[in-house]
C-alpha cells in the first residue's frame, strides 16, 4: 500500500507503508534494496558511534532466530508514533538515503548519543513495500517486543512542557519534597479539572498526558509485552512508575480530573494490560473478540491496524487471522472474528455475543446482524466497548448473573456463504411498549427518530388485574430491579436503600440537575418517569403514596440516609441501565417488565436461544430474523419459562 508519488499519506504507528511527498523531498532519494526474509529472521539496525552528533549513518542487518524468535543478536526495540508524513528528515541506510519522519529522526538521533547499537524499528527493518512481509513480521511482533533487551518509548521531541512535566510528577509520585507536595495537593482540590488544565504550571502534566504516544493502537501490544521499559521524552528519561503513581495522586485529589485531561484512560488501560500479561493473568491473553477491548478507544490511520495492532496479545489472533492483508474487508474480518467466537469454543454460553454493538445506532443493513461491528464503536468516544459488555454482562458466561437459558450450551449452524447463522430456541412473546427517549445522536437523528414516534403512538394498556406478578408489592419489586438490570446485587434483588432514595427522588422530579454532565440523562428520565406500567405512569409508582416496599431487599450503607448529589454518585449513575446504557421501560404482551434495548420496537420478538444468559430481541426479516440486542425480562431471568419448556417445541432461528 505504497502512497504513489506526488502524494502524500498520514503515518501512523505500527508496520505501514511510508509515503512522501514529492513536494516535501529535500533530495532524490536512492531506493533502499531488501533481501528477502526467512521465516525465522529479522532485520536489526545497526547504529554506529559516530564521531560527530551529524554522523548518523546506519545499517542494516538480517540476524536469525530460535524457534521462540530469540534473536542471535541483542536489540533494543523502539515504540513510538509515527506522526506526520510530509515533516520527514533523511537518514543513510547501507549507503541509501531514507525519508522517515522527524520524530523518528530525532529519536535515532537521541539512541545514538546514549549509545544504542542495535535497534529494531518498524518503518526500517520491515519492508514496508512487500506485504507478505509485512503481514508476516505482524504476527511476529509479540515476539520481538517480548524477546528484546530493552524496548525504549519514545514520547516525541521535547517541548516547553517537558521539563516543568517532569518536575510536577515527580513531585505528585513520591510526595517530596513535603511542602511543595502539599501545594500542589491544595492546587488539585481547589481548582476545576477543567480550569487546572489551562493553568501555567498544570498545563505541561496535561501536555504529558495528551501526548500523541499514549493513544495509538500498537503500542498497546509493544508495551504489554516488554520485560524493560525505559521512557524517552527528547534527552529526558521518565520511568513509567513515575507516571501511574502521578496520576493517581492526581486521580485520588480531584475525582474529575480523567473525564477532562486526555490520556489518562489510555495510559491506565495500557498499564492494565501490561500488569495482567507480566503478572501471568491468563485473562488478559484471551481470544481475540476479548483483546479487541483493548484497543475500542485507541486511535489508528488504518482501522486494519485496530485489529492488527493487538493480534499478538491473543492466544487465538494467529488462528484467526493466519494472514494480515490490509486489503481484506473490514466486515469481513469482523465476520471472521465473530465466527471465531462463536464456534471456536467448547459450547461455553458464548452466544450472547450477538447482542453487542453500540446501543446508540442502528444495526448497518449491509453487515449480518449477528455480528459485532467494532466500527460502530471506534467511530464515537462515548460508548466503550469495555462498558457494553462488563456492565450488560455479556461475552463471557463468568461475568453474567443471569441463567436465562439455563445450563444450555450454545450450538450455531452457518451458512456456506457465513451471512446467515442458525440458532434454536423459544419464542417468549411480543414487546408491546416502550418508554420514549428524547436524547439522539446527530448521525443516527433520521433512523432513532422515526423509531422513537412510532413507540408513543404504540402504548399498550394492561389493568392492574392483568398482573403476572400476582401481588402490587411483586410488580413493584420487577418494575424497580428492571431500572437496574438487577445487576447491583449481581441478581439477588439487593439494592443499596441510597440507591433507591436517590432514584425515587430524581424519578419524581424533586431531585435537580445542577450539572452539564447529567443533562442529557436527565432528559431522558423525564421522559420515562411518563411511562405508563399497568395504568400507572412511573413516576407515580415512586410517588410515597403508591409505593409498597415490602417485597424489596435494601442494602443498609452507612450514607442511606443521605442523598448524595447526583453528580458525585458515580455508583449509582453506573448501575442505572435507563441512562449508562441507554435502556428503555417495557412491557411484553403477556404483561412481563423489563429494560429493552435502545432500538428495539414494538412487534419485536423476544426470543431464548440455546448458550444464551439473556434473553434477545429479533425483529422478523425475508428468510429469517435481525438481531436487535439482548433485553431483560423480570421474571424469566434464571430460567423459569426456559426450565418449563418441552424440548421437542424448540425453534429454528436463521438470523440475517
Amino acid at each position: 500500500m505504497a502512497a504513489s508519488q506526488g502524494t502524500s499519506q498520514p503515518f501512523d504507528h505500527g508496520p505501514r507503508t511510508l509515503g512522501v511527498a514529492a513536494d516535501n523531498c529535500t533530495a532524490c532519494y536512492r531506493h533502499l534494496e531488501y533481501s528477502p526474509l526467512g521465516e525465522s529472521e529479522i532485520r536489526l539496525l545497526s547504529i554506529s558511534s559516530g564521531s560527530s552528533e551529524n554522523d548518523t549513518n546506519f545499517s542494516l542487518q538480517t540476524y536469525r532466530c530460535d524457534t521462540e524468535f530469540r534473536c542471535e543478536q541483542a536489540y533494543t526495540a523502539l515504540s513510538y508514533c509515527w506522526r506526520d508524513a510530509s515533516d520527514t528528515v533523511a537518514i543513510t541506510v547501507n549507503g541509501s538515503e531514507l525519508a522517515v519522519t522527524r520524530s523518528l529522526g530525532a529519536a535515532l538521533s537521541e539512541l545514538q548519543r546514549r549509545g544504542y547499537s542495535h535497534v529494531w524499528i518498524d518503518a526500517i527493518c520491515i519492508d514496508q513495500s512487500d506485504d507478505d512481509e509485512r503481514g508476516h513480521q505482524i504476527l511476529k511482533m509479540r515476539d520481538i517486543y517480548r524477546n528484546a533487551s530493552q524496548t525504549v518509548v519514545w514520547l516525541g521531541i521535547e517541548n516547553e512542557h517537558t521539563q516543568e512535566a517532569i518536575s510536577i510528577c515527580s513531585v505528585l509520585a513520591t510526595g517530596a519534597p513535603e511542602d511543595l507536595f502539599a501545594t500542589r495537593v491544595m492546587q488539585l482540590s481547589d481548582h476545576h479539572a477543567e480550569d487546572l488544565a489551562d493553568s501555567a504550571e498544570w498545563k505541561s502534566v496535561a501536555a504529558l498526558l495528551a501526548l500523541p504516544y499514549w493513544s495509538r493502537t500498537w503500542i498497546i501490544q509493544e508495551v504489554a509485552m516488554s520485560p524493560t521499559i525505559v521512557l524517552l521524552w527528547g534527552s529526558h528519561v521518565i520511568g513509567l512508575d513515575l507516571i501511574k503513581l502521578s496520576i493517581k495522586t492526581l486521580e485520588k485529589h480531584n475525582f474529575a480530573i480523567p473525564g477532562y485531561w486526555a490520556g489518562i484512560d489510555h495510559i491506565f488501560g495500557l498499564l492494565d494490560v501490561r500488569r495482567a500479561l507480566r503478572g501471568g493473568d491468563n485473562r488478559a491473553a484471551g481470544d481475540l473478540f476479548d483483546v479487541l477491548e483493548h484497543s475500542c478507544l485507541s486511535e489508528a490511520t488504518e482501522l486494519h491496524d485496530k485489529v492488527f495492532g493487538v493480534l499478538g496479545l491473543a492466544h487465538d489472533g494467529s488462528i484467526t487471522i493466519p494472514a494480515p492483508n490490509y486489503e481484506e474487508p473490514m466486515d469481513s474480518i469482523f465476520r471472521r472474528i465473530t465466527l471465531r467466537k462463536l464456534t471456536g469454543v467448547n459450547h461455553e454460553q458464548v452466544i450472547d455475543v450477538i447482542c453487542l454493538n453500540d446501543s446508540w445506532a442502528p444495526r448497518r443493513d449491509d453487515l449480518p446482524s449477528w455480528v459485532f461491528d467494532w466500527k460502530s464503536l471506534w467511530d464515537i468516544h462515548g460508548p466503550k466497548s469495555y462498558a457494553s459488555r462488563k456492565d450488560r454482562s455479556l461475552s463471557h458466561p463468568s461475568r453474567t448473573p443471569y441463567k436465562a437459558c439455563g445450563q444450555s450450551s450454545s450450538f450455531v449452524g452457518v451458512s456456506s456463504d457465513e451471512l446467515t447463522l442458525t440458532c434454536h430456541g423459544y419464542k417468549f412473546d411480543m414487546i408491546c411498549s416502550l418508554s420514549s427517549f428524547n436524547r439522539v445522536k446527530k448521525r443516527y437523528s433520521q433512523a432513532i427518530g422515526e423509531a422513537s414516534s412510532r413507540v408513543a403512538t404504540c402504548e399498550h394498556e394492561l389493568s392492574i388485574n392483568q398482573n403476572v406478578y400476582g401481588t402490587e408489592s411483586k410488580l413493584f419489586r420487577a418494575i424497580w430491579l428492571s431500572a437496574y438490570h438487577n445487576t447491583v446485587g449481581y441478581g439477588n434483588d439487593e439494592v443499596p436503600l441510597s440507591f433507591f432514595e436517590t432514584f425515587q427522588e430524581v424519578i419524581s422530579g424533586t431531585l435537580q440537575n445542577n450539572s452539564k454532565f447529567f443533562e442529557a440523562w436527565w432528559e431522558d428520565l423525564k421522559t420515562t418517569a411518563e411511562f405508563k406500567i399497568y395504568g400507572r405512569k412511573l413516576k407515580h409508582w415512586f410517588s410515597s403514596s403508591h409505593t409498597d416496599m415490602s417485597e424489596l431487599q435494601m442494602v443498609d450503607a452507612p450514607d442511606s440516609s443521605i442523598v448524595i448529589p447526583i453528580q458525585k454518585n458515580h455508583d449509582f449513575w453506573s448501575a442505572f441501565q435507563i441512562g449508562y446504557l441507554g435502556r428503555r421501560m417495557m412491557i411484553t404482551g403477556k404483561g412481563y417488565v423489563g429494560l429493552a434495548h435502545r432500538q428495539s420496537m414494538i412487534g419485536d420478538f423476544i426470543v431464548l436461544l440455546r448458550g444464551a444468559s439473556v434473553p434477545i430481541v429479533l425483529r422478523p426479516c425475508e428468510g429469517g430474523y435481525r438481531v436487535i440486542g439482548e433485553v431483560y425480562v423480570h421474571g424469566i431471568m434464571n430460567g423459569e419459562f426456559w426450565e418449563a419448556q418441552d424440548e421437542s417445541t424448540m425453534q429454528t432461528f436463521d438470523l440475517k
